[in-house]
């Protein structure tokens, strides 16, 4: 109970898996905890499309694992997949990418010893008050892929940031994305780009630093939402240049996208599977993007006019 298989004949039929259908109990205090049915997929989103979301999401990565032997920068393949929910739903509410609400913990309540008894706890408050968002989009905020909420996190971003790094770092990157913890008494740390780690490129290690463990619900969900905004930007509009017209800008850039994957594709079947720990497995990926794009999936300077990168470029989108 509680999850699926893949059978022979199903979308992975290369690797037979389980995969879960509903969220695991949270009651762990309960010796019975393991045979206690959680809560279903469909029950945590406005739609009755929770569980259709999942799979969806994860057939969507597990093909372009299958179909480009792991040779996909797997931020973007994660990326690629969330928005492909998006395409089909106009939401994502699967939750194992990052979604903050998968991150929350329960509502809670605390006992104190010797108290009256006829009120031992305090009263139950709201997991949501502890992450700063519950992650369910406002308007504009999941059809454009979260742009948005980037957008208008960039101001708050850099006020943190000047705090945490001061002046000087903050001076040459305007890209902050402030990160909150669950425990209100620490303070918000800052992520910043490059995101995308590739050989030669060094990139922000949030986890340095910090007890990742009360940051990692916004983080992930911030990391999420750059993810999938990226894809989707590579998808619709990278394939744009200068002279190109708007109203031609996403035919252009689906065409090149189109030929980013296939080539990435003949060229991924012509050495195999990547094996695990291969730092260099995105090399396809990687010299695919040059020769269709003429620039690199990222760089050290994303605002270096001279070096552009597909990073620094779609950044530059965010208002």
């Amino acid at each position: 109970p509680g999850s699926l298989f893949n059978g022979p004949r199903g979308p992975f039929s290369a690797c037979r898996q389980h995969m879960a259908s509903e969220y695991a109990t949270t009651d762990v205090g309960d010796v019975w905890a393991l045979e206690t049915p959680g809560s279903k997929m469909d029950e945590v989103t406005d739609k009755k499309s929770g569980l259709e979301q999942h799979l969806v999401q994860h057939i969507g990565e597990r093909f372009l694992q299958l179909n480009f032997n792991s040779r996909l920068h797997l931020a973007v393949q994660n990326g690629m997949a969330t928005d492909l929910v998006f395409e089909i739903y106009d939401e994502n509410r699967e939750k194992s990418s990052g979604s903050g609400v998968a991150n929350q913990t329960q509502a809670y309540s605390v006992f104190i010893p010797g108290a009256p008894s006829q009120g031992g706890f305090l009263p139950i408050i709201s997991a949501e008050n502890r992450v700063r968002r519950g992650w369910k989009p406002k308007k504009g905020e999941g059809g454009d892929r979260y742009g948005y909420f980037l957008s208008h996190q960039l101001g708050p971003g850099k006020r943190v940031a000047k705090k945490q790094l001061g002046k000087d770092r903050v001076k040459d990157n305007p890209y902050f994305f402030p990160i909150f913890p669950e425990d209100n008494n620490l303070e918000k740390r800052v992520l910043y780009p490059p995101l995308f780690s590739i050989p030669g490129v060094k990139v922000h290690e949030f986890f340095r630093g910090v007890k990742y463990s009360e940051y990692a619900p916004d983080h992930r969900a911030v990391f999420r939402a750059y993810k999938v905004y990226f894809a989707a930007w590579l998808r619709t509009r990278a394939g744009a240049g200068p002279k190109v017209k708007p109203k031609d800008a996403r035919a252009v850039s689906e065409t090149a996208f189109a030929r980013l994957l296939l080539t990435t594709a003949r060229k991924a079947k012509g050495i195999g599977l990547a094996y695990a720990g291969d730092t260099m497995g995105s090399a396809p990926f990687l010299e695919t993007i040059e020769e269709v794009y003429g620039m690199p999936l990222t760089s050290n300077d994303l605002t270096d006019p001279e070096h552009p990168s597909l990073e620094g470029r779609c950044l530059a989108t965010l208002k």
